[in-house]
């Protein structure tokens, strides 16, 4: 997916692209349209927990196919999937930054939940990727019923309550 333009660069698993996913797409298409920048939505597969945890991976809500599909449905122009492994996990922030955010994905500008984390040992915030774009986290989305998250989705589907998270 490299480019020789910027581009804004959400990042995120994704699972679900519930509510709280298209609030973090819809603040990177503000500010694509502010500076007219393509974005770009970074996802991973499989699930980190499934690479690190294998006992305690969820279910995921989504296949990869159609995580891409509602991601480009909800503002993204494009989608990269980074293949999660062990190596992977280990990898530092900055070399995230340096490797992913600026070589692969030529990021202008950065777009994250506030939840987000990010290197090995999940080391790496938000004020890390500061130091090199533009970046802002936006806030988790709540409702009566608590934050919008995909854990939260899981668990209400598990318990056969469909509707609470339309």
């Amino acid at each position: 997916m490299s480019s020789a333009s910027k581009q804004v660069v959400a990042i995120g698993i994704f699972d679900g692209v519930h509510r709280g996913h298209q609030k973090i797409l819809a603040r990177a298409r503000e500010v694509g349209n502010t500076h007219s920048l393509p974005v770009i939505a970074l996802t991973f597969h499989p699930h980190p927990t499934a690479v690190l945890a294998p006992d305690k991976q969820p279910s995921l809500l989504l296949n990869i196919h159609s995580r891409v599909e509602l991601l480009e449905k909800h503002g993204a122009n494009g989608v990269e999937v980074l293949t999660f492994s062990k190596e992977f996990s280990s990898m530092s922030p900055q070399a995230f930054i340096e490797d992913i955010l600026i070589d692969l994905l030529n990021a202008a500008y950065v777009v994250v939940g506030e939840n987000f984390s990010f290197g090995s040992r999940a080391s790496g915030s938000i004020n890390d990727i500061k130091k090199y774009f533009e970046a802002e986290s936006v806030s988790l989305l709540s409702d009566e019923h608590g934050v919008i998250s995909s854990t939260r989705i899981r668990k209400s589907v598990a318990e056969g309550k469909m509707e609470l998270d339309r």
